[in-house]
């Protein structure tokens, strides 16, 4: 039985010998012996007559069974090891062909990029008074970044003199020298790096449908509703729906810059400087100029827009987020979308200038005193309201209240707010301005593609008039 449970082809063997019927009697010979088996209760059974000799020759062939199928498993186990690690090693040897072939066109396309910069790089330039730069101030390239090899310094070559390798004795460059150095690899960076595309996350859908009678900061109008749709996966979104505001980085693709400074292949850098004015008119200081750089303006060196918004709703199944009080033109491009984080965000200790402060009535051009909407332009609203498809308002009453958060605000540019300002005064005032006018108004801004239109009196009071037609 033992034989049969450690090793059952030396127990088939073992039959082999001990097929003639006899297979307990011989088990039992073959362990306790012809005497034992003589003494065992029942009396004495059939002597076999075997000798000793035969005994000790059973159990050997017994035990050789034994041990031969143990190393025959052994065998058999080292096998599969064996197996195991040359797929290992056939896996890490594809993977060091893999890198070592990235590596070689890694190589061939960073030589190719520094013959392109040694190629476009700028020759010396005359100076002011005709004269060239002397040697030391030449910007020599960096040894091993932008050179396959090695720099030789060149003694006497405006002279006609040959050129002595720095191993003969040359002295080290000064650190003017290593400087200019430094600037020539960071201008070449920079030439590499000049123009960096981005493929937008998503585009907005905006109840702005056009840059007038936009918001010139965000959370001006609460009611504005913003929604994107991703073009990431949407699983981008899980976890946004714990957050109460995110920072928006979008293009202001409305720019009027924009086609300018991107259209026509790679402008240069004269082409670039003269797409934007380095100051701009700020509409708080009625018409004053400020560095582009110290405004919010649109028309910017990079026409990218920061903008904090509400999270209204998340939908992780369709990838779609709906943003309140965002100051985003409808079909902006959406580049990235950050949360808002209250403690590093929030700058209480903040100073700004006394112009961006918070709006009084007796110093702010952009103050409104009221805004009215007749009946008879409410009625037009209603319809106008019910004719939107997919509108990002479920009723008309909302729709009515972006109406006059949108107007709460002097929209107008400084060059609208004078001329009506003359034509008000030339024609009487207010007096002429009446609630229930048929007339179309002066100014008109489009929200969700209804056109409306307004007046403004000389009180700074708005009247809405209706839909334009």
């Amino acid at each position: 039985f033992i034989v049969k449970i450690l090793c059952p082809s030396s127990f088939r063997v073992y039959n082999r010998f001990f097929i003639a019927g006899k297979k307990q009697q011989a088990c039992m010979e073959l362990w306790y012996g012809n005497e034992a088996i003589s003494m065992l209760p029942g009396g004495p059974r059939r002597r076999s007559g075997r000798t000793i000799a035969e005994q000790i020759a059973g159990v050997a062939v017994t035990a050789g069974c034994i041990a031969a199928a143990s190393v025959f498993q052994r065998a058999r186990r080292l096998k599969r090891q064996v197996q195991v690690l040359q797929a290992q090693l056939e896996r890490e040897g594809n993977n060091r062909a893999s890198e070592r072939a990235g590596r070689i066109r890694a190589e061939q396309a960073l030589r190719q990029l520094r013959a392109l910069h040694l190629t476009a790089a700028p020759g010396p330039a005359a100076s002011s008074d005709g004269a060239t730069p002397a040697a030391s101030d030449e910007i020599s390239l960096p040894r091993g970044v932008l050179s396959e090899t090695p720099p030789a310094v060149t003694t006497a070559a405006a002279a006609g003199g040959t050129t002595a390798p720095a191993a003969e004795g040359i002295a080290c460059r000064t650190d003017s020298t290593a400087s200019a150095s430094s600037s020539a690899l960071t201008s070449a960076v920079a030439r590499q790096n000049r123009h960096i595309p981005f493929t937008p996350i998503g585009y907005a859908v905006s109840c702005f449908s056009q840059r007038n009678g936009t918001p010139r900061q965000p959370l001006l109008v609460p009611a504005a509703r913003l929604r994107v749709r991703l073009s990431c996966p949407p699983e981008a979104l899980e976890g946004l729906e714990l957050w109460s505001h995110v920072w928006v980085l979008y293009v202001f693709h409305e720019n009027t810059d924009l086609a300018k400074s991107l259209g026509g292949g790679v402008p240069s850098a004269v082409t670039r400087a003269s797409t934007y004015k380095a100051k701009v008119r700020v509409p708080r200081l009625d018409g004053q100029t400020m560095g582009v750089l110290a405004t919010r303006t649109p028309h910017r060196p990079c026409p990218i827009g920061l903008s904090v918004a509400q999270v209204v709703s998340v939908c992780i199944k369709k990838g779609i987020l709906v943003l309140g009080g965002a100051d985003i033109v409808n079909g902006s491009p959406i580049l990235d979308i950050k949360p808002y984080v209250p403690f590093a965000d929030a700058l209480p200790q903040a100073v700004a200038p006394p112009w961006v402060q918070a709006e009084k009535e007796d110093d702010e051009p952009l103050h409104i005193a009221a805004v009215n909407i007749p009946s008879r332009a409410k009625e037009q609203l209603h319809r106008a309201w019910s004719r939107i498809k997919d509108s990002m308002y479920p009723s008309a009453a909302e729709f009515l209240e972006l109406i006059e958060q949108v107007l709460a605000r002097d929209i107008r540019s400084v060059h609208q707010r004078r001329n009506n300002a003359n034509k008000v005064a030339a024609e009487g005032g207010s007096a002429e301005l009446e609630p229930e006018s048929q007339q179309q108004g002066r100014f008109h801004v489009v929200l969700e593609g209804v056109d409306i239109h307004y007046d403004i009196d000389t009180s700074g009071t708005v009247w809405v008039r209706g839909v334009a037609t």
